[in-house]
């Protein structure tokens, strides 16, 4: 108790405009309280078993019963139950009604398996109990997108990062809710580098060592958004004032030897000998290479608006540590998963996870979030 109390004397809140900042000191990072996580469930342990022979898992979502509907980018959509066992595959490669060319923001709605399709530049859904196609609207996005996400009630978000000048240059960008019948709403402005440059709408990749793009939109609406550069988090719930998290966390500089290691695989992938054989743009990724590592590297928004943050791993790490807050900006904790893991779904009291086994064979496991 009196952890808990020095704890909550350690996070200070201020307000800032219409919003209030969260800031989280050093100390009060380090005195979190641990939050344990128990293995309850894991699909794929075995690569062999039938249904589970993913080269990668890039959706993983809990269903009522206790089972799991998993998908890779490209397919396909496969259902297990609770034990483990494969139950059946859904849809299928294609561009007909209900088929998919890729499957991205998988999410379930009512009776409804939906997903975004950004070749086919449409929301597919199909019924769930029978994988009967049902209406798929498509949708008129911009061209320079950051990200998009399926919330309920049908509506997508999408994040528009605009052209800049120069790559990696920071504009205004926002996150529009976008209906099937056009509408759209603009739910929040934030401050992003674009990966995009007038003319063209091939992004452009970023300087060596520099951060993904960080942000995610929950199956409820909420918005979580970081440049990773720093521990800086925004959040836009979807009712009430936004708020911004900050931690007090010290950067990881990039040691000569990363900075090499991360030239030699541009050489290779170009298949060239010396940096100077390299493209123009790729020549300008290492001269413009950043001095440290992000400090945020992931965060996820799982279903009930509780966000999990992981900051960038220590070198030579084996786990990795993820900061949990509750939608309203509360510290719940921190819990320690495998430096493979990403959380995929959950709620405050469980969580979805992939994770790479031996030889990197990718399995689901399904955590009890214990406090």
């Amino acid at each position: 108790m009196k952890r808990l109390a020095l704890f909550a004397l350690l996070i200070a809140v201020r307000p800032v405009a219409a919003q209030r900042t969260v800031h989280e000191t050093a100390s009060a990072y380090r005195t979190a309280p641990r939050l344990d996580l128990v293995e309850t469930g894991r699909w794929c342990r075995d690569v062999d078993a039938p249904g589970c022979d993913f080269k990668n898992i890039t959706e993983a979502i809990g269903t009522a019963d206790g089972g799991l509907l998993v998908a890779d980018y490209r397919g396909p959509i496969r259902q297990f139950d609770r034990t483990g066992t494969f139950v059946r595959e859904l849809s299928r490669k294609g561009a007909g009604p209900g088929e998919y060319r890729y499957v991205h923001a998988l999410q379930i709605s009512g009776d409804r398996l939906a997903w975004y399709d950004p070749i086919l530049r449409r929301i597919t859904r199909i019924a769930l109990a029978s994988g009967q196609a049902a209406e798929s609207p498509a949708m008129n996005l911009s061209m320079s997108l950051g990200g998009v996400y399926l919330v309920g009630g049908g509506e997508m978000v999408a994040f528009e990062v605009p052209p800049a000048a120069q790559p990696n240059d920071t504009v205004s960008a926002v996150f529009r809710a976008v209906t099937a019948t056009g509408a759209s709403r603009v739910r929040a402005t934030v401050r992003h580098p674009s990966a995009f440059v007038a003319g063209s709408p091939v992004p452009v990749a970023p300087p060596l060592f520099s951060p993904n793009t960080i942000a995610d939109v929950g199956w409820t609406g909420v918005i979580a958004h970081s440049t990773g550069a720093r521990y800086d988090v925004r959040v836009f719930p979807t009712t009430g004032a936004g708020w911004r998290l900050t931690v007090d966390v010290p950067p990881r500089p990039v040691l000569p030897a990363e900075r090499d290691s991360a030239i030699a695989v541009e050489l290779k992938d170009s298949n060239a000998r010396t940096v100077a054989e390299l493209p123009p743009r790729t020549q300008e990724r290492i001269r413009r290479a950043m001095a440290h590592f992000p400090q945020v590297d992931a965060l996820r928004v799982v279903r009930d608006g509780t966000i999990w943050i992981r900051p960038t791993p220590a070198r030579n790490a084996r786990t990795a540590r993820w900061d949990v807050f509750s939608a309203d900006g509360a510290r719940v904790g921190f819990a320690e998963l495998p430096l493979s893991a990403m959380v995929k779904d959950g709620t405050g009291t469980w969580v979805l996870a992939v994770v790479l086994q031996e030889d990197d064979v990718p399995a689901v496991v399904r955590y009890a979030v214990r406090r």
